[in-house]
């Protein structure tokens, strides 16, 4: 007798494979009311949550895995690499609250681990979990480095894990501890993920020699840069940049919630580069400061026929050569202002951050900051000002006052 799930089963990953996960689910809804008991079901329906995009949907799935599947270990691995890859198109200092779907999953996971026996077997169980435990955020740490033990004390011969726990040392900022995980791993066997952690973590740590082998590995044919740092010609890309960002030249920025802001940046590397544009918010890089990200994009955005990639940023490496000054200003018409740049000293030019126009009259109200070379004093800036706006009638600038 012919079986319908079964059947049902093979079309659904037919479609899923094919990248039709619409196509999949549909498949499979006639049979939901079997979830619960039907172990093949729970196993492909769990398999394809992957593809699940919205929050809402995602939290309903894993409170229903997790009721009726939760001691199923292969079950909730699935559920936690869904949260996982849903989890990896938001910046890395976004706050996970305790309901966030990727906390939910690995809390799932990690209950459904207690009575696992601590054999070989199991060490990607444990893998696993201390992945998820990692993408549910830095809080969650001693319980993601716990699990990393576990995993690698069942299976200490594991490049994946030695270069997933290198991975998990380099979002926390642990650049020392990543490399030599990363390294570790290299020695053992072949992961790609760990030649890119390993060029991340040694750019932050200055070390030109491991990071240029890593990206020649990878296939990117780099110089050596003036700052002594891997040096290549890539196209410009997005970087969020957070208010927890560490300086490495200046010691660690302050705590608590982070803001955070997308910039524009100018590769010097896969993982490094100089930000092109100046920050709206008081953060710890601006402008022409060098800042390090992740070498994982959180997603691409298309922008004048090309994919940009956007990363989150990890640290900053150095100040730049350029200070910024914030400056509220009217003009008689958008982009005025910003031709005031070719009325200043090289190395001065005018950002305006937005443009509002105010009361329906023709003149707009701005924000902005002004860009100058980091040795001009703000008095001879607002001198060279003063002498360059008349140029632009009907314009006013005013630096606000330093913070």
């Amino acid at each position: 007798m012919i079986d319908p799930l079964h059947t049902a089963l093979a079309r659904a990953r037919i479609a899923f494979d094919a990248g039709d996960a619409t196509a999949a689910f549909r498949t499979l809804e006639p049979f939901a009311s079997q979830l619960p008991e039907d172990e093949r079901l729970a196993l492909a329906w769990s398999a394809q949550l992957i593809a699940v995009h919205g929050e809402a949907a995602l939290s309903q799935e894993i409170a229903r895995f997790a009721w009726h599947w939760g001691h199923h270990p292969d079950v909730m691995v699935n559920v936690c690499r869904a949260a996982v890859a849903w989890g990896a198109t938001r910046p890395l200092d976004a706050r996970a609250p305790d309901d966030d779907p990727v906390v939910q999953a690995a809390q799932a996971l990690r209950r459904c681990l207690l009575d696992v026996r601590r054999v070989k077997e199991a060490a990607p169980l444990f893998l696993d979990l201390a992945v998820g435990l990692t993408a549910a955020g830095a809080r969650w740490d001693d319980d993601a480095l716990s699990a990393y033990e576990q995993a690698l004390d069942l299976d200490p011969a594991s490049a994946e894990g030695w270069s997933a726990l290198g991975r998990h040392h380099l979002l926390r900022r642990r650049f020392d501890k990543a490399l030599q995980a990363a390294t570790h791993a290299g020695e053992i066997g072949s992961d790609p993920s760990a030649t890119w952690v390993r060029g991340v973590a040694a750019t932050a740590l200055g070390d030109f020699e491991v990071a240029a082998a890593a990206w020649r590995a990878l296939g990117h044919d780099v110089g050596r840069g003036d700052d002594g740092l891997p040096l290549l010609d890539l196209p410009t890309v997005e970087v969020v940049l957070s208010a927890r960002l560490s300086r490495l030249d200046d010691g660690p920025a302050a705590g608590g919630e982070a803001a955070l802001e997308v910039v524009w940046v100018k590769p010097h590397s896969p993982c490094h580069g100089r930000v092109v544009t100046p920050t709206v918010h008081a953060l710890p890089a601006d402008f022409d400061d060098r800042v390090l990200w992740d070498a994982a994009p959180l997603g691409f955005r298309p922008v004048q026929g090309r994919e940009v990639p956007r990363f989150s940023a990890l640290a900053v490496l150095g100040r730049g050569r350029a200070a910024t000054h914030r400056f509220v200003g009217r003009q008689p018409r958008a982009g005025a202002l910003a031709g005031l740049g070719d009325h200043l000293p090289p190395g001065c030019f005018v950002y305006v951050h937005d443009e509002q126009v105010m009361g329906g009259r023709d003149t707009e109200a701005v924000s902005g900051k002004v860009v100058a070379p980091r040795d001009m004093s703000r008095e001879t800036l607002a001198a060279h000002l003063a002498a360059a706006l008349p140029r632009v009638p009907g314009a006013t600038l005013e630096l606000s006052n330093p913070t």
